[in-house]
């Protein structure tokens, strides 16, 4: 019984979609001149490409007319709008100081707390080059100089 409504439904998907790609409003459509060219010039430079069905439009010439709405909602006032200047987050005043090295800090993190981009880290290293011999090996408790930026 299982198998006989698996066949019966397996027949019934099958007559669906034989029935569905033969229906009248995929039967293609003759094309222009123009679109003759663009066939053959599409069929030479790309041989695998396949025209791809699609429904015809409509049979009447009548124009479809669709209701014109406003774009604007509000009036455009006369008097120009001044954007608000933002100043980048990165772009930190900062005065000279010294920063005491903690567990875990690199002078990427020690740039990004300080002056706001861990880009800025070379700065650091450039005016500790008496203190700090590898970038990458900072001491817990070592104290450097963050110049002003």
């Amino acid at each position: 019984m299982k198998m006989k409504l698996n066949l019966l439904c397996a027949a019934g998907v099958l007559t669906v979609i034989v029935a569905g790609c033969n229906s009248p409003q995929l039967v293609g459509v003759p094309y222009t001149e123009a679109e003759n060219q663009w066939a053959e010039y599409i069929s030479y430079s790309y041989p695998a490409w396949k025209t791809p069905q699609t429904v015809p439009p409509s049979s009447s010439n009548e124009a479809v007319t669709v209701p014109l709405e406003p774009i604007l909602q509000t009036p455009i006032s006369a008097t120009p709008v001044i954007p608000p200047v933002v100043v980048p987050a990165g772009d930190k005043k900062v005065e000279a100081h010294t920063y005491t090295i903690e567990k875990g800090d690199t002078l990427s993190t020690i740039a990004k707390k300080v002056y706001g981009k861990s880009s800025k880290w070379p700065v650091i290293l450039e005016a500790n080059k008496d203190k700090i011999t590898d970038a990458g090996k900072l001491k817990v408790g070592m104290t450097i100089n963050i110049p002003a930026q």
